[in-house]
């Protein structure tokens, strides 16, 4: 069965007009999501192999599955998911797959997710001109970009954490007036948030949670939560149960993220004595819980 259905989508996948793209992602995970029931993952991905390859055509597809920096959600793949920019040829299938991820709801939620933490930002400072603002997992900062001026008129400082030091790099260099008020710490939050200074009035964790393990996101919350002024805030995103495009992301990429539910943030934050005052939402696409924890 395998052999046979894989043989079938690669078929129509090699010989598809690309105004049929979106049908055929939806017949291809429609019979993909049939054979994880019978096969284990890396069969399935060994056996779409021609159908992956005649995806990388597409830069961005290509750099999902290679990953080179190493991690998935690297900050220039994000880059170029915030930038929606197609490096593909013009009037090719690459093109058009290109231009199908980057403009589908999967790509507009990491845009909606930085939107909505630079107007928390831009709240923050609004309240609070000196405040203390810890950024995990920065990568390109772009949300602290987007309130430059707000960042230029205030005294605020602003600690930035991330396991990549390019990352951590090309956010300094993009952020000119915090000159001065601007750390930065290399590591994984999980080995060092114990090392991170206390008192911030907010603290923001952005998509981390998407890719650790229950028990590390309990420890994370409580030791930050900690680490809050009294009148502080924790946030953090998180991909929502029942993502459309997930066969999608691990198959013709490699982008693999931890599906959770608001039962299943809810007994995280229980578990880490955070759940007494918190807000959770979905950002516009319905896929991504925006979540705020308050220290009181």
């Amino acid at each position: 069965m395998l052999e046979r259905k894989t043989a079938d989508l690669t078929s129509t996948f090699s010989n598809l007009d690309a105004n049929r793209l979106d049908q055929f992602l939806l017949t291809f995970t429609h019979e993909v999501q049939q054979l994880e029931k019978y096969y284990p993952r890396e069969m399935i991905t060994h056996a779409i192999h021609p159908i992956r390859h005649l995806a990388a055509a597409s830069p961005f597809l290509e750099r999902a599955q290679r990953w080179p920096r190493g991690y998935q959600g690297d900050f220039q793949t994000i880059e170029h998911i915030l930038n929606a920019e197609n490096k593909a040829s013009p009037g090719t299938m690459a093109y058009a797959i290109e231009d199908f991820f980057l403009h589908s709801p999967i790509c507009q939620q990491h845009r909606n997710k930085v939107t909505a933490q630079a107007a928390l930002i831009s709240s923050v400072i609004a309240g609070n001109g000196a405040a203390r603002i810890l950024s995990i997992g920065c990568g390109t900062s772009a949300d602290l970009y987007a309130c430059s001026e707000a960042l230029a008129a205030s005294a605020c400082e602003v600690v930035l954490v991330d396991t990549d030091v390019s990352a951590l790099e090309y956010s300094r260099g993009r952020l000119p007036e915090l000159e001065g008020r601007l750390s930065v710490i290399e590591g994984n939050v999980y080995r060092i948030a114990k090392k991170i200074p206390a008192h911030f009035d907010l603290i923001i964790i952005g998509g981390v949670f998407d890719y650790l393990e229950d028990k590390a996101i309990v420890a994370i919350t409580k030791e930050l939560r900690a680490k809050l002024n009294p009148d502080g805030i924790l946030f953090f995103t998180n991909i929502a149960t029942g993502n459309p495009y997930r066969v999608s992301m691990e198959y013709l990429a490699d982008w693999c993220l931890i599906e959770r539910s608001s039962n299943d943030i809810f007994n995280l934050l229980k578990s880490s004595g955070a759940h007494e005052r918190y807000e959770i939402e979905k950002e516009d696409t319905g896929l991504t819980y925006l979540v705020k924890v308050y220290k009181k």
